[in-house]
This record gives C-alpha cells, sequence and structure tokens, in this order.
C-alpha cells in the first residue's frame, strides 16, 4: 500500500482509528551510501543506438507495406480489380477499416488536444517530464515511460530500493531541468519518444492507407509510378514522422515559456507487483 490511493479511509484492525496517508521518503537514511554504476561503454552505445532507430524505422516499413502494399497492387491490372476484391475483400479493407477508425477517433480527441495546448501549465510540466527523464536515462537509469498530468508528471523506473537514493535522483534531475530550460536548453522539453509524436506516427500511416486505398480502387499506373509512389510513403514515414512529431510537440503539447518551476514534492509508488517504481512529481509553475 505504499502511497496507495483510496478512495476511502482505511482503519486500523486492531484499535480502529483511521489511517493517516504518509508519503513514502524521498531520502534514505543517512549511513546508506550510493551505489556507482558503470556507465555504458561504446559498443553498447552503438548497440543501443540502431535498437533505437534502425529496429523501429525496419519495423515501420513492414507496417507501411502490409498496409499499403496490397492496395496499391490493385492499380497495376484493374482487369483483376473486382476478382480481387471479391475473393480478398476482407484482407484489403482491413487496413482501410483500422485508419478509419484511428483517424475518427483522432478527430474526436481534437477537443483534447485544444484544451491541452489552451493549458500552458500542463504543457510547462509536460516538457519537464522529457527533460527529466533524458537526464536520467543519461545517468544510466532506466525510464521506462513517462506521464504528464494537470499539476504533476509521473515516471516510471525500474525499482532500485532506498540504498539507491532514487527519489533523490529524480527530484535532482527535475530541478536540474528546471534550471537547464530557463538558461535556454529548450530542447530537452521535447522527446522523440512522445506520445504525441507515436501518434504523429500512427496518424501519418491511417492517411498512407487510405491513399493507398484510393490509388488501387480508382487509379490504373504503371509498376514503375507505384514504385514511386510506393517509396514516396516510405520516405515520408521515415524522414518526416520525427520532425513533425517534434514539430506538433512545440506547437500543440509542450511549452518552455514560465517564470519559475518549484517540485513540492515526489511520492513513490509501485506498479506490477513492485516490478515498475512510478513516481509522481508534483509541482508550482508560475507562468
Amino acid at each position: 500500500m505504499i502511497n496507495q490511493h483510496r478512495d476511502d479511509h482505511p482503519r486500523c484492525e486492531t484499535c480502529d482509528m483511521a489511517l493517516v496517508r504518509v508519503f513514502a521518503l524521498e531520502h534514505p537514511p543517512a549511513d546508506e551510501t550510493p551505489a556507482t554504476r558503470t556507465p555504458p561503454g561504446r559498443l553498447r552505445r552503438l548497440w543501443h543506438k540502431v535498437l533505437e532507430v534502425v529496429v523501429p524505422a525496419f519495423v515501420l516499413v513492414l507496417v507501411l507495406l502490409g498496409l499499403c502494399g496490397p492496395l496499391l497492387s490493385l492499380a497495376l491490372d484493374p482487369q483483376w480489380r473486382l476478382l480481387a476484391l471479391g475473393l480478398a475483400a476482407p484482407l484489403l479493407f482491413v487496413p482501410i477499416t483500422m485508419a478509419g477508425i484511428f483517424l475518427w477517433s483522432l478527430g474526436k480527441s481534437l477537443r483534447e488536444l485544444r484544451d491541452l495546448a489552451r493549458d500552458r501549465t500542463t504543457r510547462v510540466i509536460h516538457g519537464l517530464e522529457h527533460a527529466a527523464a533524458k537526464l536520467l536515462v543519461a545517468e544510466g537509469n532506466v525510464v521506462h515511460g513517462g506521464l504528464t498530468h494537470d499539476g504533476f508528471f509521473e515516471l516510471y523506473m525500474e525499482p532500485e530500493g532506498k540504498a539507491q537514493h532514487q527519489a533523490a535522483k529524480v527530484r535532482d534531475a527535475v530541478k536540474r531541468a528546471i534550471r537547464r530550460i530557463r538558461a535556454g536548453e529548450r530542447h530537452l522539453a521535447y522527446h522523440p519518444k512522445c506520445g504525441t509524436s507515436m501518434l504523429v506516427t500512427v496518424a501519418l500511416l491511417a492517411l498512407m492507407a487510405l491513399s493507398a486505398a484510393v490509388i488501387g480502387l480508382l487509379v490504373d499506373l504503371r509498376p514503375r509510378t507505384l514504385v514511386v509512389i510506393g517509396g514516396v510513403f516510405v520516405g515520408i514515414i521515415l524522414v518526416a514522422a520525427r520532425p513533425l512529431g517534434l514539430l506538433t510537440q512545440l506547437l500543440l503539447t509542450v511549452s518552455t515559456s514560465f517564470r519559475s518551476a518549484r517540485v513540492l514534492r515526489v511520492v513513490l509508488g509501485l506498479e506490477r507487483a513492485g516490478e515498475i517504481a512510478c513516481y509522481a512529481v508534483y509541482f508550482n509553475v508560475r507562468l
């Protein structure tokens, strides 16, 4: 029950007195010293870079080919178009249906994105989440992800226990993130793995799938032209997805304009039976 949220007020089983919520300690006992961690070597950093860049790009290409390839191929020989639609219509229209559902859901969430764009405090906290995660990862800590809420953000990390001063590391990283962003290092506030960037990438995939459906069902093209169109689709996904995601963060979901920000408290919670440590960092932001 470490920092567990409860709607009711639990009572002691022995004396029947009401229990008082106590936040987990942010600092371990003074006699404990943090263990040092060896920084990753050059080969290991290169391998991590391959996993972060090459593998996701390869997966994106496979997904794009799986979504658009069958639909684009219908434009090669229009005489077989009706036969293909009759025999494999469910398989061909699955990507169209998925793309349509996603774009419809995205359209319904535009109001939430608009509200977030107008809430500069939450956008500032979102940027501080990115910056703190970057600083923690650069120091060798494992950060699985983060989530921004109204007034605070959460970071999901590997639990290391009190002996590692992990809560103190999180607080220190957030403080340094605040100082460095106010000093002009605004690039720290934008993260390529943010959910905003992922949303832009999936939106591009959905648009590519719908475009492929229109081309395959309504247009007659030569193989060379289709190869060029497929190459353009792949290029848009691989080249434009990341900068468009960062641009969307800049315009809608992240802000680096604030007068001051102060950490109020860092609250530890455990998830997945103690396998993940969730640190909730609460702020007082002055715009």
